[in-house]
């Protein structure tokens, strides 16, 4: 490039300190204006009042966010070499002795991915359908005897049960039956660790490494009972295999894992330490998310009583006389109506509403100069409200995702392209079973339940963000279809 166009060119980059920015004070910069559980409102709100990219300060580190779908692409795009996740992640992981995928980078993430990926193809996935359509049945029928009461009762619990057992099914071959064993182990101690998670990220002081408070020793023991739990899933799944003489068969990751082990020459070849923390990090992150997502996707049905209606038709139309979808095509290819229904959960409620990232180098991003180092957020859900011109979290219209044709529901191409998952290399490697598990629950739900509106019209659940985007106080009211 000659000099004359460089100059040209560099005109029009931009630095962060040219970008619009809410007011500063000395020492804090604007983190006194981020409360944790707030923060996810405040920078929304902050990207409304500022329009494109915007910058603040977290104290004295420099904090730049993007909220354009193009942006935000341009930048998962570019994961794992010019972005990072956030350092502080890991150091955090590090510090309660977790270390995989999740926190990985560069290289090491790229073979973790080789290692782990296979167990979430569609072929994988398959062979456990008909677990995963035992276990919702199970999720059925516990359902259908706590509702007899008429009372409501919260959903939230039951979802992350239910996705515990789905979990450690796909990861273990072992089914836990968290559902009817009212088995809280795993998800009160996860939600615990997301929690202490949270709060240590936006804590600029490590004072845990001193001296530790009532909550820290709360997440030592919610670690212990995982840890412990996982251990003992470990252990069996090795007991279990000494007694396969075909190992071409085994189904569970951990089961594939050790397996991988004796191969020569294998790239999916991992340490005991490596298999138990990557166990560890998936059963974290297989658990919180599609919980969430279907407690939103449920109360927004509770809401809107004719679009529920529309899904119920939909899915009694296909279904029949059976209760839920045990057709893998049926799980995988039909109730268009249902899948816009969660296509617009997902874009409204995402359970990840943005991502803390961080440059490796000086970059170049919407013309604008990022330095290395520079904390740099994207905000998948506003960057997707405003592709598809969305206006409230509230303005819930599955029907934009559709097109009639021949007096059927179709989805629009590339309707499922939204950024709930992230998107490029690092894109969510367990999406296809999170979007299974919505399928096959939602389906389940709105065949044999009604789920009732609340009684006051006006009553809105509140969202707080707690390393996941998650409802204050939500209850659900179910009674069986006739």
């Amino acid at each position: 490039m000659k000099l004359k166009e460089t100059e040209i060119v560099q005109e029009k980059i931009k630095t962060l300190e040219d970008l619009p920015s809410p007011n500063a004070i000395p020492v804090f910069g604007n983190a006194h204006k981020t409360p944790p559980k707030e923060f996810n409102n405040v920078l929304e709100k902050w990207s409304q009042e500022f329009g494109g990219p915007y910058f603040w300060k977290f104290f004295s580190r420099p904090v730049v966010v993007f909220n354009e779908a193009e942006s935000v692409k341009e930048i998962m795009r570019d994961r794992p070499g010019v972005f990072r996740r956030f350092s502080k992640v890991k150091e955090v992981f590090n510090e309660m002795g977790i270390h995989g995928i999740v926190t990985a980078e560069g290289a090491e993430w790229r073979r973790l991915r080789t290692a782990l990926a296979p167990a979430f193809n569609n072929r994988s996935l398959e062979s456990f359908f008909p677990e995963f359509c035992d276990i919702t049945e199970r999720l059925m029928f516990y359902w259908k005897e706590k509702c007899q009461n008429g009372k409501a009762f919260d959903i939230t619990a039951d979802l992350k049960r239910y996705s515990v057992d789905i979990t450690c099914v796909h990861l273990f071959n072992e089914d836990l039956n968290t559902i009817d064993n009212n088995d809280d182990t795993f998800h009160v101690s996860i939600d615990i660790v997301f929690s202490a998670i949270y709060r240590r990220l936006n804590t600029p002081v490590p004072y845990w490494k001193l001296i530790k408070f009532p909550q820290d020793h709360r997440l030592d023991k919610a670690m212990k009972k995982i840890e412990k739990e996982i251990y003992n899933l470990i252990a069996r799944a090795r007991k279990k295999l000494e007694n396969v003489d075909d190992l071409s068969q085994v189904k569970g990751l951990m089961e594939k894992m050790i397996v991988a082990r004796a191969e020569e020459g294998s790239k999916r070849k991992l340490s005991d330490k490596e298999i138990t923390n990557n166990l560890l990090l998936l059963m974290l992150g297989g658990e919180d998310t599609s919980a969430n997502a279907l407690t939103w996707m449920f109360y927004f049905l509770s809401r809107y009583p004719e679009i529920q209606e529309k899904v119920h038709r939909e899915v009694a139309s296909v279904l029949k006389d059976e209760n839920l979808p045990r057709d893998k095509n049926h799980i995988l290819k039909a109730f268009p109506y249902l899948r816009a229904v969660i296509q617009e959960t997902l874009v409204l409620k995402s359970p990840t509403p943005f991502i803390i990232l961080e440059t490796n180098e000086d970059t170049v991003v919407d013309n604008i100069m990022v330095p290395e180092k520079t904390i740099v957020i994207v905000m998948n859900r506003l960057s997707d409200m405003k592709r598809y011109e969305i206006d409230h979290y509230d303005d819930f219209n599955p029907e934009r995702w559709l097109d009639i044709r021949d007096g059927k529901y179709q989805l629009k191409p590339n309707s499922n392209h939204n950024l709930a998952f992230g998107y490029g290399p690092r894109l969510c490697i367990g999406k296809s079973l999170a979007l299974i598990e919505m399928v096959l629950t939602a389906a389940m739900m709105v065949k044999n339940f009604k789920i009732l509106p609340p009684k006051d019209k006006d009553f809105e659940i509140k969202e707080y963000f707690d390393f996941l985007l998650r409802p204050i106080g939500l209850e659900v009211k179910i009674a069986p279809r006739s």
